[in-house]
């Protein structure tokens, strides 16, 4: 970065925040001129942008920005304000955006699901055989909840701008059932639940600063496949004579998606022998060896590896322990179907309580891991390792969804000890949590076995 070009970039940025738009202009304009550096074109077409009135002109900028850097987020920020997809007054401070919490239960509606022949309990059963009473065996079909609708993802930018993105459930909700009148709290974690009085099937509505469930996997397993599976899984693990196992409890847990892209940058000297004197360097993410030129004098190359990662799923609730809560990975996400109620008849559903926003962290996490090991073993052969540096600065999230995915839960005892089970109930796969005394003994047989 030049001088001159570093002088026309800070007087231009301090004279935009001073409100003096026409110096910002001259100084922001007369940068362009010189030709500067990537970054300090996206600087200046940001501020541009920023100082402008005209929409058309506001959004060329916006637009020659995105074409330097698709995942910058300031600019992709003020195109959804610009395209009225994001109303500006709903824009927060993230360290004002917790939702505060009511003194009294907030009422809340819901949708009741009966049956129109005899007036009991409907439930889910399968996307194949839809909704059943329990009582007389009515069947109805479920079309609007498996029409041909999509699945879409949300923009990630437009949620962490607003309260939406950093809210999570904290208001304990009154209920009344329109089945029976009877009047009960719910707490803030459940979205579905059955009359404790009258077996009716109850799904929540959210409050307005929640994400709403964009797609769901619906529950295949049964009661007592879930069962033979848990059952099997203890035979398995030479848990089976001395566990005393319950039936397992069906119910939907929520979970983020995040499509995570951009570009890995990195810099590293050619794959040839090398002198002068080597360092090591910490930036954070890894360590690497720096100096030294190649044997005939070859500088440092650089690059970018355009990277993306479709649906990493990040767990949304804390009930589980993470040893089990881990299966939430383990979903076969091509069969989500877009989000309906008429799912959640009969079984219990959570709300999410970890904020979009800190998911994402998880998310950003998990796909650096898998970047940076791609484009280490992409460049591993034509670049001497030690030298590699990788930056993860252009690696960002790009959109999200909140899912909800079926498990059957229970809790086996072994002793005085209890240790929790869960099935897929999408797959029929079981994790669970094993006695101190047997897990060394377990993961060597399991080791040994292949």
């Amino acid at each position: 970065m030049s001088h001159m070009a570093r002088m026309l970039l800070v007087q231009g940025i301090a004279a935009a925040k001073a409100g003096d738009r026409r110096d910002a202009r001259r100084y922001l304009e007369r940068l362009l001129i010189f030709d500067p550096d990537p970054s300090q074109k996206v600087e200046a077409w940001l501020w541009l942008s920023e100082i402008s009135d005209d929409p058309e002109e506001k959004r060329r900028y916006l637009e020659y920005v995105i074409g330097a850097e698709p995942w910058e987020p300031r600019a992709r920020r003020a195109l959804a304000i610009l395209n009225g997809e994001l109303d500006p007054e709903d824009v927060v401070e993230p360290d004002r955006a917790q939702a505060q919490v009511p003194a009294q239960p907030q009422d809340v509606r819901s949708r009741r699901f009966v049956c129109p022949q005899c007036g009991g309990r409907m439930s889910f059963l399968s996307e194949r055989e839809g909704l059943s009473c329990a009582y007389c065996g009515h069947r109805a079909g479920l079309a609007e909840a498996l029409d041909s609708a999509a699945v879409e993802e949300q923009e990630f930018v437009v949620a962490l701008a607003t309260a939406k993105g950093h809210s999570r459930p904290v208001a304990t909700r009154a209920l009344s059932c329109s089945g029976c009148g009877a009047s009960f709290l719910v707490a803030p974690s459940l979205l579905s639940l059955v009359c404790p009085y009258c077996g009716s099937s109850h799904v929540l509505e959210t409050e307005q600063a929640l994400i709403q469930p964009q797609a769901i996997v619906p529950m295949r397993l049964t009661q007592e496949e879930a069962r033979a599976a848990m059952v099997a899984w203890l035979e398995r693990h030479r848990l089976a004579g001395r566990a005393s196992l319950p039936q397992p409890t069906g119910l939907y847990l929520p979970a983020w998606t995040f499509d995570v892209g951009g570009e890995v940058k990195w810099r590293g000297q050619p794959a040839q022998s090398r002198r002068g004197r080597m360092r090591l360097h910490w930036d954070g993410d890894d360590l690497s060896l720096r100096g030294g030129l190649a044997a005939d004098g070859t500088p440092p190359k650089m690059g970018g590896i355009p990277v993306f990662f479709d649906d990493i799923v990040v767990p949304a609730s804390h009930t589980l322990p993470a040893a089990v809560m881990d299966e939430v990975r383990h979903f076969d996400l091509s069969q989500l179907q877009p989000f309906d109620a008429a799912f959640l008849a009969g079984w219990p559903a959570e709300i999410y309580q970890v904020p979009a926003a800190d998911a994402s962290i998880a998310a950003r996490q998990i796909a650096w891991a898998r970047a940076r090991k791609e484009a280490r073993d992409s460049l591993k052969d034509d670049y001497w390792p030690g030298s590699l540096h990788l930056s993860s600065h252009s690696v960002s999230i790009l959109s999200y969804k909140l899912i909800l995915l079926p498990l059957w839960v229970a809790r086996y005892r072994v002793g005085e000890e209890q240790y929790h089970l869960v099935a897929n109930g999408q797959t029929g796969a079981v994790r669970g949590q094993e006695p101190p005394a047997s897990g060394w003994l377990s993961r060597l047989r399991d080791r040994l076995l292949g």
